[in-house]
């Protein structure tokens, strides 16, 4: 915001402030003394209303965290199953992963003796050749 410049509110924004802000919080602070006045006012003149009174409100504030306490609680036994599920399916899977590992090896170990057979043999025949013919020659070792 420049310097020299004054912010203009509008009438209209002004009575949106007054309603929405304002009078809930007026409300909200009359509604609590009135509330505070009737318990100092019951709880001077009657015991036994103050008790029954004591015991409803006991119940009011709990149930609230009885909810919450009831939904972790289903969140949590729920996760453990999950878990449960996962550490036997688990297993199962990695067998059947290391299983196809297997026949991939396999696989690939037959296919590469296949494709060097033919050079693992004629160099052994000629390994052969070669010995036969030093034993002729003792000059070519």
């Amino acid at each position: 915001m420049e310097k020299g410049k004054k912010e203009f509110t509008s009438p209209l924004h002004r009575q949106q402030i007054f309603w929405q802000v304002w009078v809930p919080l007026i409300g909200g602070i009359f509604i609590v003394l009135i509330l505070s006045i009737l318990f100092f006012a019951s709880s001077s003149s009657n015991v036994v209303e103050t008790g029954r009174f004591a015991d409803i409100s006991i119940i009011l504030i709990t149930i609230p965290f009885l909810i919450v306490f009831l939904f972790f609680l289903t969140f949590f036994a729920l996760l453990i199953f999950g878990i449960y599920k996962l550490t036997v399916v688990i297993p199962q899977l990695s067998f059947k992963l290391y299983m196809y590992v297997v026949i991939a090896c396999d696989f690939v170990r037959l296919w590469s003796d296949r494709i060097v057979a033919p050079l693992i043999t004629t160099r052994s025949w000629l390994s052969k050749i070669g010995r036969i013919f030093s034993i002729f020659n003792p000059h070519l070792k």
